[in-house]
């Protein structure tokens, strides 16, 4: 079955090249962590309050609480799409990491950036269209006790987006490696390739489930190590998800083997 080969290959990518992707990921990471430490300890929760796995809620929001957020917000994004964008050009044009991947790819990230909200834009009106009327058949089989139907409704509407986003996916490491192609284009490679999409959003799915059922468990043990380790389940987790783009963009519009 196609898409259970392309998301395995995802997810080989992923672990066979833990080196390279310490080395392009490790910078970003870090002023990640720098940059939410930084901004929970100016919001006076102290700086290690993200790896707690607490929540809290503002009675008095702190003054420039909104420009410092969405600096915070802005400056941790672009190092992550910097680090995706150097991921897909490592895979796709063999650019090997030196050391710690330090060059800022300015451009590259800010169109991967516009091209993910385009992919959002062109989606959420389906999306919320289809999501109302899948949102009461799903109220109405709750009401009649018909849990399971309603949470696989709603699980089905889910799969469907995500197939969706990833037949848009393709001009995402095309930007990333200056080959920018139109979203006709992506959809005219991606053709006939639903069935496929949603195989691999399943995948997708279930690794998420995972994740989450073993930070879960860790939570009962301790908050701290949940934190952490659910920082790097989210990690390899959004790495399958690149690679999985990575692959979709090679198969189906560079028509790479799937080796």
């Amino acid at each position: 079955m196609l898409g259970f080969r392309l998301f395995w290959h995802a997810v080989r990518m992923v672990f066979t090249n833990l080196v390279p992707m310490a080395q392009i990921f490790a910078l970003p990471l870090l002023v990640s962590i720098a940059v939410m430490m930084a901004f929970s300890a100016y919001i006076g929760l102290g700086p290690f309050f993200f790896f707690s796995g607490q929540h809290v809620r503002f009675n008095n929001i702190p003054a420039g609480f909104v420009a410092v957020f969405f600096g915070a917000f802005l400056v941790i994004w672009v190092a992550l799409m910097n680090g995706v964008v150097h991921w897909h050009r490592y895979i796709l044009l063999g650019e090997a990491p030196r050391a710690l991947m330090l060059r800022l790819s300015w451009r590259q990230a800010a169109k991967y950036i516009l091209g993910g909200i385009l992919i959002i834009l062109l989606l959420i009106l389906p999306f919320w269209l289809l999501g109302m009327v899948a949102g009461k058949i799903a109220i109405g089989f709750a009401k009649d006790g018909n849990l399971l139907v309603a949470q696989g409704i709603m699980v089905a509407l889910s799969l469907f987006f995500t197939a969706l986003f990833l037949a848009f996916s393709p001009i995402l490491p095309a930007y990333a490696i200056d080959r920018s192609i139109k979203i006709s284009d992506a959809l005219s490679a991606m053709s006939g390739t639903l069935g496929t999409l949603i195989v691999c959003a399943i995948g997708l799915l279930a690794v998420e489930w995972v994740g989450d059922v073993l930070v879960r468990q860790l939570a009962m043990l301790n908050m701290k190590v949940a934190g952490i380790v659910g920082i790097v389940v989210q990690m390899v987790t959004a790495m399958i998800g690149v690679s999985l783009i990575t692959t979709i963009y090679g198969h189906f519009v560079e028509e790479r083997p799937l080796g």
